[in-house]
């Protein structure tokens, strides 16, 4: 069977070689960068689950705004839509008499804009806006906001994105202050991210392995175990929660950074090396899907990827 939802098709057959569906690593058309088409709702039977880990929308980066940290009001109206349109398509491939089984968790990184209390939240904001599109949506074909987890006291989320440090941005200005130093008497004084500067290059590169690891500090490896080891409890997670409910279909929505996501993608999906930029559009991500028996796959780029999963 092939499976075609949201401009995406994958051949779903099981007796293609392994070489034809797994990843994609010697592909020389491989992305320079993660795209919101990337992240497209995937066709989902009783006891499967999609994993979708985003990247937060545009946000205000004016550190003298009071703004500062929180999305645009361009970004709030495309983060919204955007959702809308991908709920949509979720339940729209769900057949009729079965559109109850469907479930829905997120999570959001819990960084504030510069480690600053008073700064905006994009990763949570964008996470709530997933939240009310979703509800919009189920609303929309006479489903009940019951299939939200968040509403349930053991998510601990109060009926808004469950705040998920494993998330966060990189731990280095929070946490590495003298390693910071380090690289921008080295390298530049600007740290601004987007600019291009050395300062990230030196960063995502792992170019001061040893004075990282001597200093305690957390590179992109650790940044890419971190995204690891969330997608292993989110798996362990959903089997359980199929365990429960054998006649389920969930969707687990996840609202994360540039800088978790692309390392994870360069280093276990498209077998790039730290020096290589990958991008990571606003809004865009990974839509994992994962079997009943743990299997995970994504589809970046028109092309079918195998993710590793520990489960």
């Amino acid at each position: 069977m092939s499976e075609k939802l949201a401009g995406h098709a994958v051949d779903d057959t099981s007796d293609n070689s392994e070489d034809e569906i797994a990843n994609s690593i010697n592909n020389p058309e491989v992305p320079n960068s993660l795209i919101r088409a990337d992240l497209s709702p995937r066709e989902l039977a009783i006891g499967d689950t999609e994993i979708v880990f985003q990247r937060h929308g545009k946000y205000q980066r004016d550190e003298n705004s009071p703004e500062r940290g929180s999305l645009t009001e361009e970004a709030q109206l495309d983060e919204r839509n955007s959702a809308l349109e991908f709920f949509r398509q979720q339940i729209e491939s769900i057949p009729i008499n079965e559109r109850g089984s469907f479930f829905l968790l997120v999570l959001a990184s819990d960084t504030h804009y510069l480690g600053d209390s008073d700064a905006g939240m994009r990763s949570t904001e964008t996470a709530n806006l997933v939240l009310d599109a979703a509800k919009e949506i189920l609303g929309e074909y006479g489903l009940s906001e019951n299939q939200i987890l968040n509403h349930s006291t053991d998510m601990k989320g109060d009926g808004e994105a469950r705040p998920t440090p494993i998330l966060r941005e990189p731990k280095i200005f929070d946490e590495s202050p003298d390693f910071v130093d380090f690289l921008k008497d080295k390298y530049e004084k600007s740290t601004e991210y987007g600019d291009g500067s050395m300062f990230w290059q030196a960063f995502e590169g792992d170019w001061e392995n040893e004075k990282r690891q001597e200093m305690g500090a957390e590179g992109p490896d650790e940044m890419a175990d971190r995204l690891q080891k969330s997608l292993d409890i989110l798996s362990r997670y959903s089997k359980f929660f199929h365990h429960k409910h054998s006649d389920s279909r969930l969707l687990i929505w996840a609202t994360s950074h540039y800088d978790t996501i692309s390392p994870y993608a360069k280093r276990e999906l498209l077998g790039l090396d730290k020096d290589t930029f990958l991008g990571v559009d606003y809004g865009s991500g990974i839509a994992i899907k994962v079997s009943p028996s743990g299997d995970g796959d994504t589809i970046i780029n028109n092309t079918s990827y195998k993710v590793p999963i520990k489960s």
